[in-house]
């Protein structure tokens, strides 16, 4: 196991299958903890239940929260994995 994302938390939508599932997987290798948000609860559920203690599953329709005004607390920290697609949001962190 290599440690490259050791202390950071990754949030990856439609991350309970596809790309988002090997994404999870691989972050999981590399030392991250993970959010995994996707509409299938059953699929999500047992794909955290297989990496681990250091992953968590919440259903969740991530892209519609991001477009809203309480999207305003995503800063350069979160990386979002959105259907193979890898986002980095960088809004400046407040002081």
């Amino acid at each position: 196991m290599a440690d490259r994302l050791r202390n950071k938390v990754a949030v990856i939508t439609v991350g309970t299958s596809g790309i988002g599932e090997a994404t999870a997987e691989l972050f999981t290798q590399e030392g991250a903890r993970v959010v995994i948000c996707g509409r299938s609860e059953e699929k999500g559920k047992a794909l955290a239940d297989r990496l681990g203690e250091n992953v968590r599953y919440i259903r969740a329709d991530v892209a519609l929260y991001l477009a809203s005004e309480d999207g305003r607390f995503v800063n350069s920290h979160n990386l979002v994995i959105d259907g193979g697609r890898t986002r980095m949001f960088c809004e400046p962190d407040s002081a």
